[in-house]
């Protein structure tokens, strides 16, 4: 048996054979080379960022167009076929913001899209381990490493 690698657009998914980077974007194709429904996604503003989990060999990409709002993601069952095409949309794509996640990416992606399609600005963090975690002495609440004070109640925090 096979393992496949998949396209899903809005959590549908159809079985994809090869990645093709092209000048202006990435062509999905299935069996018979035959480009997957949606299968070309042109690599311009309207791709907000790229993010990634090594430990799943899974790229989602976030489609802010107006009226075209969408995640795109793509599976991968062999990690050399991942990272080829991770390491190929880095390089070809060096304006996109390429943001490395933990493996609740979906969850986290599917949460963007819905305060782009509110209108809503929205940041885009990397995932942190729990080991570079920082406890705010005053209140508690963990911090991002590299901060300098607590984004809940401002008091500065300790450095590692």
């Amino acid at each position: 048996m096979t393992k496949s690698n998949f396209l899903l657009i809005n959590r549908k998914p159809q079985v994809l054979e090869e990645v093709i980077p092209g000048e202006k974007g990435l062509i999905f194709l299935g069996k018979d080379r035959h480009i997957l429904d949606h299968g070309v996604l042109v690599m311009d503003s309207g791709v907000r960022a790229c993010l990634y989990c090594d430990d799943v060999r899974n790229l989602t990409f976030l489609v802010d167009r107006p009226g075209a709002y969408g995640i795109e993601t793509l599976i991968f069952a062999a990690k050399e076929k991942y990272e080829k095409v991770r390491d190929t949309i880095k390089k070809d794509y060096p304006k996109l913001e390429m943001s490395p996640q933990n493996k609740k990416l979906n969850r986290y992606a599917e949460r963007l899209m819905e305060k782009l399609k509110d209108g809503q600005e929205v940041r885009i963090v990397d995932a942190v381990r729990a080991e570079d975690v920082i406890i705010c002495p005053e209140c508690g609440v963990q911090c991002a490493p590299g901060g300098q004070y607590c984004m809940e109640c401002g008091a500065e925090l300790p450095q590692k």
